[in-house]
């Protein structure tokens, strides 16, 4: 990767994150109280671009006279020719993901979570029936929890309220 590229990225990132906080600071305020008001999260994920852009930025300038020249040294491992990398997987799950959404308010969060997990750890070469299931179940379980007696979310549960889950 050139190095110049990098750090244009985290600059541009930077300028994203605190144009996105300008913008979003000019909401104007709703009619319901609300301490976060309308412009809390874009605020909050502006600052995160932001935050993400800088330590772009911070890591670059710091290791720039690592190497010479304008290339980065490849990052990572080689390809294992037991286990190659896909080209097609992140369009699965671009895929399986578009089925999550369009499925998620007819058939409601718990089943099509599970589903989505179980399959995207399938495709990432999770084999383990106990993983997939325990994971699976567990984090859509803590989720909907959290979401809905914590945070008082009302997500839908499709054919699992015939069963009184709410």
């Amino acid at each position: 990767m050139d190095k110049r590229v990098d750090l244009l990225f985290g600059i541009l990132l930077v300028a994203l994150g605190l144009s996105a906080f300008v913008l979003a600071s000019q909401f104007r305020r709703g009619t319901v109280a609300d301490p976060l008001g309308v412009a809390g999260l874009p605020r909050a994920l502006a600052v995160t671009l932001a935050f993400a852009g800088a330590a772009v930025v911070v890591r670059r300038l710091a290791t720039w006279r690592e190497s010479a020249g304008w290339l980065v040294a490849p990052e990572g491992a080689s390809d294992d020719a037991s286990y190659p990398a896909s080209a097609w997987r992140p369009y699965v799950v671009i895929g399986v993901l578009s089925a999550y959404v369009v499925a998620f308010p007819h058939v409601g969060y718990p089943i099509t979570t599970i589903a989505f997990l179980m399959f995207t750890m399938w495709l990432m070469r999770i084999r383990s029936w106990w993983r997939l299931i325990g994971v699976s179940v567990g984090f859509t379980a803590v989720a909907f929890l959290l979401a809905t007696r914590v945070f008082h979310i009302l997500l839908p549960v499709g054919p699992l309220s015939a069963f009184g889950l709410r």
